[in-house]
């Protein structure tokens, strides 16, 4: 049987992006410290305070950030999966899939980090910016193109 290669499009190349992109967060979430500087502030609190007042917080939030972080390093790796191998064929109901894994993941936390008005909300629009380039592309061009 004969293999049919295509280039990939821009729209996978973008939804590939997001991909590595939360790979990579997932990552930086379980290895990340239990409380950062704007935790402690968003809180009214210094580190010192939070461990005489609740001692074993920083243990907790660790081991639910390493959590965390498994996840959002999984769906990545599922994203990039998923770019590389499904979105090609374009199966029925995967613009469906998209927008809402999209609207899930990049856009909630987006809009979370700018109600919290938090220090990364600037950088954590990016990768939403991009998923929606890469979904809006994806839908304008419903038909792959290959390449023989």
């Amino acid at each position: 049987m004969p293999v049919i290669a295509r280039k990939k499009t821009t729209s996978e190349w973008l939804i590939l992006s997001c991909g590595i992109w939360s790979v990579g967060l997932g990552l930086y979430f379980f290895f990340r410290p239990a409380l950062l500087p704007e935790d402690l502030a968003f809180m009214h609190m210094t580190i010192i305070r939070v461990r005489a007042e609740m001692p074993e917080l920083e243990n907790w939030l660790s081991k639910v950030f390493m959590v965390i972080g498994g996840f959002i390093a999984g769906s990545g790796l599922l994203t990039i999966y998923l770019a590389v191998t499904v979105l090609p064929s374009r199966p029925k109901g995967i613009s469906i899939v998209l927008a809402l894994f999209g609207a899930l993941t990049f856009a909630v936390m987006s809009v979370i980090n700018f109600n919290l008005n938090s220090v990364y909300k600037w950088p954590l629009l990016f990768p939403f910016i991009i998923w929606v380039l890469g979904l809006v592309l994806y839908l304008k061009n419903p038909r792959p193109s290959f390449d023989v």
